[in-house]
């Protein structure tokens, strides 16, 4: 049974025991006076909550005079009826409409436990909440493979030096975000997108704003967008997350809506404020983008923590791993950074690639490819390269000559490719098949000069990053098949298990003589649409040179029987079972023999 914390009362009968088990969701939300009528019920509970979230701001701030009041009473009946011990008066002393389910049931829980695994967001998403609310104890499941430009962004809108009609708005924002959101709706595929603000004012001059444009309501169902305050987006998720932060230099009244400091406090309103930095900076999935009217530095308090935090971290992803991200099991690897960091080639790029270390490849593939079935591969070095329309990904390798080669007493400079060991080989090709271009070096190709070579050889993969783009990759066309399924332009074959278009299980013999859609594909059939043959070909006899109809979308196959064709017998069944095979191309085949071209004449 699903049901809210309040029908207990109203609709469930007074029954201790009458549930094995309740299972309180969102319980910092539930005072435990609210969830005690689910408690009598209960066999077991089960109580799943977040103190770093929003609590029940109702209870919260509810009378103390009466709370006391209710307290006492119930402290003084329990003590007369129960003659309880110092514990247990310790225990009631915590049933309070103020105490939330989730802390009561701290202290006399059996079994707790926290769960550390982060699905939504990549790390440099999820870090801040991990660090500042958790102990740096969430773990975030998700690998970024973009660059960190693609995951974090912020935008400094210039201002006009006017002073806003309405407190608490920033126009030149809310118009910045709009422009934002146009651009993301022109997409092939739009994300999910949501607008977060710390003021009620700014919210509904976005809602206005885009409400006005003759395209708003397009572009609010193409976005599936939702606009919320930092009070308002608890338990939302979404794809890019665009936060209007609304200070100017000028007026910054952000102190009052967020904390001064990230200390805990026992103070409501200063846990309040707290926690609207967790849960506000918590919803994004795969991008997060701040638009500010002020530069960071002069943002202060909490806030100023949370930039701050963003803005390192865009920073720590340019500039790429430094010596505690190789592994410290191969000394080459840190020599290997020490040479990239020295290539020409990278500081021209600037912005333009990032490098990780020790990157974990496999387990990346297997987070956009469901049916990745290869093993967990972790890469030296990952380089992305930004081009114009997507990213040149290139793995950079260095193979140590007796980890990575065999019969090492007959390899030298001319052959070493030869000797490579069978699992590297696989490993490669495994994974360019996936669209990653491979840079291997070793004893053999680094040269005299290993930053020379390496830049020569840089440039040479990043000089065709145009052509290469066009290549399609596995992780395309498994998208690309993906969406096609979605569509319901393909479907797996049961019997075969191979995704095929739905053509392909067209059977004529279904649903009379126009034919149907069979569960399986079936090749001993013709699937195809029923064909008015020209009268020229109504005649009894065999056929010799039957004219050309236009058939565009018949399956190959070659039935060598008897050549007579009746006025009855026009569908694709009469043709194949007078063996004739139909060709997509629109030609007819006579039994296995002779083929006819578009004029009719023997070809």
């Amino acid at each position: 049974m699903i049901a809210g914390i309040r029908d207990y009362a109203e609709y469930v009968p007074l029954e201790t025991g009458l549930f094995d088990l309740i299972i309180i969701d969102e319980a910092s939300q539930v005072s435990i006076a609210q969830a005690l009528l689910a408690f009598i019920r209960a066999k077991k509970v089960l109580v799943l909550g977040d103190r770093n979230q929003f609590s029940n701001v109702k209870t919260e701030n509810a009378s103390k005079v009466m709370n006391t009041n209710y307290k006492s009473r119930i402290m003084q009946q329990f003590i007369e009826e129960e003659s309880p011990d110092s514990n247990a008066i310790n225990q009631i002393q915590m049933f309070d409409i103020k105490t939330s389910v989730l802390e009561f049931v701290e202290r006399i829980a059996n079994l707790k436990i926290m769960l550390r695994k982060h699905f939504r967001g990549y790390p440099e998403l999820i870090g801040f909440s991990s660090k500042h609310f958790y102990g740096d104890g969430l773990q975030a499941v998700k690998i970024r493979g973009g660059s960190i430009d693609e995951v974090l962004e912020f935008v400094e809108v210039e201002g006009d030096g006017l002073l806003e009609v309405v407190g608490n708005t920033n126009t030149l924002e809310a118009e910045a975000i709009i422009e934002r959101l146009k651009d993301l709706a022109s997409q092939a595929e739009s994300p999910d997108v949501c607008v977060i603000t710390p003021f009620t004012e700014q919210q509904r001059l976005l809602h206005q704003k885009i409400q006005s444009l003759s395209e708003g309501s397009e572009l609010a169902e193409k976005l599936n967008l939702r606009i919320f305050t930092f009070d308002t987006c608890q338990g939302e998720e979404v794809d890019v997350c665009n936060y209007s932060m609304v200070a100017t230099p000028t007026r910054d009244r952000l102190n009052y809506i967020f904390a001064k400091d990230l200390s805990n406090s026992g103070d409501v309103e200063d846990n309040l404020r707290l926690q609207r930095l967790n849960v506000g900076f918590s919803r994004a999935k795969e991008k997060i983008e701040i638009y500010h009217s002020k530069p960071l530095p002069e943002f202060s308090g909490g806030i100023q923590i949370a930039l701050t935090y963003y803005q390192r971290e865009l920073e720590r992803g340019r500039l790429g791993p430094d010596v505690d991200d190789v592994d410290p099991n191969s000394p080459m690897e840190e020599k290997v950074l020490g040479w990239l960091r020295e290539v020409p080639i990278l500081e021209e790029l600037g912005e333009q690639i990032e490098i990780d270390a020790q990157f974990e490849l496999g387990a990346y593939l297997r987070q956009l490819d469901p049916t990745y079935s290869h093993p967990n591969y972790k890469v030296d070095f990952l380089l992305r390269v930004k081009g114009e329309r997507e990213t040149l990904r290139i793995v950079l390798e260095y193979d140590g000559f007796k980890e990575h080669f065999t019969d090492l007493d007959k390899v030298d400079a001319s052959n070493y490719e030869f000797y490579m060991k069978e699992d590297d080989v696989e490993r490669q090709k495994i994974l360019e098949g996936y669209g990653y271009h491979f840079l291997r070096i070793n004893r053999f190709n680094i040269g005299a000069d290993p930053v020379k070579t390496l830049d020569e050889r840089l440039r040479r993969l990043i000089s065709k990053i145009d052509s290469v783009l066009e290549s399609p990759t596995l992780i395309k066309a498994h998208q690309e098949e993906q969406i096609a399924l979605g569509n319901k332009e393909k479907k797996q074959c049961p019997k075969c298990h191979q995704i095929k278009p739905v053509e392909d299980f067209f059977d004529q013999s279904l649903k009379g003589v126009m034919g149907g859609m069979a569960e399986t594909v079936w090749p001993a059939k013709i699937k195809a649409h029923r064909i008015n043959l020209p009268n020229a070909i109504e005649k009894k006899g065999p056929v010799d040179n039957p004219p050309v109809a236009p058939l565009a979308t018949f399956r190959h196959r070659i039935i060598p029987t008897s050549t007579v064709l009746t006025p009855k017998k026009r569908s694709a069944r009469s043709l194949a079972e007078n063996g004739i095979r139909l060709e997509k191309n629109g030609m007819y085949l006579k039994g296995s023999i002779q083929k006819f071209s578009q004029n009719g004449s023997p070809d």
